[in-house]
């Protein structure tokens, strides 16, 4: 990956997400989603990574800092309803 753009928004249980990169090859992929932070899949749009069209996200408490991160990250290549 060449360069990767990534916008954030948070939500009240969750976030929105969207990506936008240029590859190595010069070749573009854009993809968003929406999550709540309950790992549970919720649906990607465009060209998710690794051919995904779902992630799942938790939140997870450090408690060495005890500060709040996005946890584990899932993406999913599967049907959604």
């Amino acid at each position: 990956m060449k360069i990767e753009t990534r916008i954030v928004s948070p939500g009240p249980l969750g976030m929105a997400v969207s990506v936008r990169r240029v590859n190595g090859d010069s070749s573009t992929q854009e993809f968003e989603y929406t999550t709540n932070l309950d790992g549970k899949s919720y649906a990607m749009i465009g060209q998710g990574p690794y051919g995904a069209n779902s992630i799942a996200a938790n939140l997870t408490l450090l408690t060495r800092s005890n500060r709040l991160s996005v946890g584990t990250r899932k993406w999913l290549r599967q049907r959604l309803p």
